[in-house]
């Protein structure tokens, strides 16, 4: 059942590519690949590399194979080749990452968590620097190189919601706060992984995982 449960969200998954692509939101496609991680990692966890790798990878093939057609304005298959090879990063991140990290789902929601808090708390300060130094330059003060650099890496964390988010139907402020509680998780999720896999590392080599 979990098995089936996989393929269909696998499924589900690049469809949510496509879409993306076809409306032109292309910034999108790096949670497709995030939610690929999770999904490998998932079953990974609970069924090992090679299942996942199988139930997660072989349904997305036919829509793999159907969006590497489409060409950009260039008249380039690059682009959409970037989208699948994105897609297949986040299937074997996730499902080796769980192999390696061999950890507990509830030290990994820990690692999540506190990513993401630590994420969303250096994207607020560093979105209020930014406010102030554009107040500054408003004012008629030219813009000093720490404020260029603030305002570069509060744009670099509110990626790739931002680009999401850019030109499309404004949002109401309850729908700002979501997106940015999404954005957050993302960047928490990616992090927290990687935290979790130091942590085995730092405590010695992993055990083997229960029968």
């Amino acid at each position: 059942m979990a098995g089936l449960a996989s393929i269909f969200a696998s499924m589900a998954l690049s469809i949510l590519g496509l879409g993306f692509l076809w409306i032109g939101k292309l910034s999108g496609e790096i949670y497709v690949a995030l939610l690929y991680l999770l999904l490998a990692y998932a079953v990974s966890h609970y069924q090992g590399v090679r299942a996942a790798l199988l139930a997660v990878l072989v349904p997305a093939l036919p829509m793999a194979l159907l969006i590497v057609q489409f060409r950009d304005p260039n008249d380039s298959h690059l682009g959409s080749i970037a989208i699948v090879l994105a897609w297949l990063t986040g299937m074997t991140i996730g499902a080796f990452a769980a192999d390696r990290a061999r950890t507990s789902l509830a030290r990994l929601f820990i690692c999540i968590g506190a990513m993401s808090l630590v994420h969303t708390l250096a994207t607020a300060c560093l979105t209020l620097a930014s406010f102030g130094s554009a107040m500054e330059v408003f004012d008629g003060k030219p813009a000093s190189l720490d404020a260029r650099l603030v305002d570069r890496a509060a744009d670099i964390l509110m990626q790739p919601m931002l680009g999401l988010l850019e030109h499309g139907p404004g949002l109401s402020a309850t729908g700002q706060w979501i997106a940015f509680g999404i954005n957050s998780l993302a960047w928490g999720t990616l992090l927290g992984m990687l935290l979790a896999m130091a942590l085995r590392a730092w405590q010695g080599p992993a055990p083997m995982p229960a029968g």
